[in-house]
């Protein structure tokens, strides 16, 4: 009797594990959606007309000029966009796209020589903090090509000495920095340097350290290329 009621129930519990496999989710219904802060904007909340200018310290003729492409503010329902699968429900994700005009003197990005393209940078809130990421750009593997791929450069709230988490590619190592370029000083800058994890990741062709100014963007960084490079903020506009 006992077996016998063993051979039905295997089949039972076979039809709800599948039927509940089966079920789709109900979509969200967001009532109202969660925006980041203030303090988040302030990196990112810029509008076509906006651009860099930057130059190249190591050949101050070398000038790109990164110009602002579009903003996209949307919202993340579910969170099942894979892409952005850390961000919160019911709540905002802010895309930037920034056009280069010298994509050939800027090696670290999966932007094709002659081309152009576009650097993405995203802002969300994620499950414990606000992030902003760079999504474009290219770290080098020993034995490999390299592989487009992104990280957090800034999130709040942050201390200083510490990564997004215990896996990501960089860490916050300063903060309310005074930078001198040419004639400007750009004021409060944090300072994000790449600490990769893993003992395969070596800084080729990648974000080495940047330095981020509220409501101006990035106003340094440097490159660990074939070549160490430094660029640097020298003018901009950017409409308020």
């Amino acid at each position: 009797m006992k077996n016998a009621t063993l051979y039905f129930a295997f089949p039972l519990i076979w039809l709800i594990t599948n039927a509940s496999s089966c079920r789709t989710d109900p979509p969200c219904n967001c009532k109202s959606y969660a925006d980041i802060s203030d303090e988040m904007k302030a990196f990112i909340n810029f509008q076509k007309g906006d651009y860099w200018v930057y130059r190249l310290k190591q050949d101050t003729t070398v000038i790109d000029t990164l110009y602002c492409d579009r903003l996209e503010k949307r919202e993340n329902d579910c969170g099942h966009d894979i892409s952005d699968g850390n961000a919160v429900s019911c709540s905002y994700i802010y895309r930037l796209a920034l056009i280069h005009s010298n994509a050939d003197s800027f090696p670290h990005s999966n932007l094709k020589p002659g081309q152009g393209g576009a650097e993405v940078f995203t802002a969300k809130i994620g499950s414990t903090k606000e992030v902003f990421e760079v999504t474009t750009r290219k770290i080098q593997r020993v034995g490999a090509d390299g592989a487009a791929t992104g990280g957090p450069i800034f999130w709040l709230p942050y201390n200083v000495g510490e990564k997004y988490t215990k896996t990501s590619f960089y860490q916050i190592v300063g903060q309310k920095i005074d930078v001198s370029i040419v004639d400007n000083i750009y004021t409060n800058c944090t300072l994000t340097k790449y600490k990769p994890y893993y003992q395969w990741e070596v800084g080729k062709r990648t974000l080495d350290s940047i330095y981020l100014s509220p409501g101006i963007g990035i106003v340094k960084y440097n490159l660990d290329t074939t070549g160490y490079q430094t660029w640097e903020l020298i003018k901009y506009q950017i409409k308020k």
